[in-house]
């Protein structure tokens, strides 16, 4: 007994001494001028987003600030590859120093821009399932002046009933479609809350997504909430008196825009 106690001590011991000091998350541009002009191209943002979330790798959109551990950090990279017939997209992960850490081709099946470099993104991202070991941080650990590093993961908000009895709208935004009320929360949140909710499958006055700011004016990262209870991730634009919004969602992307009424 006390050789298998002897055994399992050197394997924790060993485990513990070959553990690697990996990036924490990853930082996604929300402007790829290579692949289209404007927030989140053909969907590439989304995409990105999408495919790394579903690896339970953090990730953040790029702000107008730099953290203060952006060398812990990684910035993707897409760079649109010649192709004749098809939607090739080469995907590269770039630390603090602007050295490519990890690099990978995909090719999209669909002619069509948005489905087509959604695919080519999850064509390239197929092997990458974690985040590559931080050499610099290695160095420093070894050197003994790093402390040690925790991965905090996101936390998903869930849809808040509001009672519609007391509650008058304040900032109304609509479209053919919805007609909600964009709310200020804690933290610089935003919450959009859905007025006409019983004729979309939602209950009335209920919050159906979270936008968190990006870092870049009037850009938000979203936390939308279908009519089925599930999270959908997506990106938000503010400007003047519309609101857009661009949901990662299968067939194709699903963009909302919404005018302030």
């Amino acid at each position: 007994m006390k050789y298998l106690f002897l055994f399992a001590f050197l394997v924790v011991t060993s485990s513990l001494v070959n553990a690697q000091p990996t990036y924490k998350y990853v930082i996604i541009p929300t402007h790829f001028n290579d692949l289209g002009d404007g927030l989140n191209p053909h969907g590439v943002c989304s995409s990105l987003q999408s495919q790394l979330s579903e690896r339970s790798i953090n990730v953040v959109f790029e702000g107008t600030e730099v953290p203060d551990d952006y060398c812990e950090a990684l910035t993707v990279n897409l760079i649109k590859v010649s192709s004749m017939l098809t939607n090739k997209i080469k995907v590269e992960f770039r630390d603090c120093m602007n050295r490519v850490v990890w690099s990978e081709e995909g090719t999209g099946i669909s002619k069509e821009y948005r489905k087509g470099y959604s695919e080519a993104i999850a064509a390239a991202l197929k092997d990458f399932n974690q985040l590559p070991v931080n050499q610099s941080l290695k160095k420093a650990e070894k050197a003994g002046v790093v402390s040690e590093v925790k991965n905090k993961k996101p936390i998903v908000k869930e849809a808040v009933p509001v009672d519609k009895d007391s509650y008058k709208p304040v900032n109304p935004y609509y479209n053919s479609i919805y007609l909600v009320d964009v709310i200020e929360s804690d933290k610089n949140e935003k919450q959009i809350l859905i007025l006409n909710g019983e004729l979309l499958g939602y209950n009335n006055h209920q919050i159906i997504a979270t936008l968190s700011p990006s870092g870049l004016k009037g850009i938000y990262t979203v936390s939308w909430i279908d009519t089925e209870g599930g999270n959908i991730s997506g990106v938000a634009k503010l400007e003047g008196t519309e609101l857009e919004i661009s949901l990662k969602t299968e067939p194709e992307e699903q963009v909302i825009v919404l005018q302030k009424l």
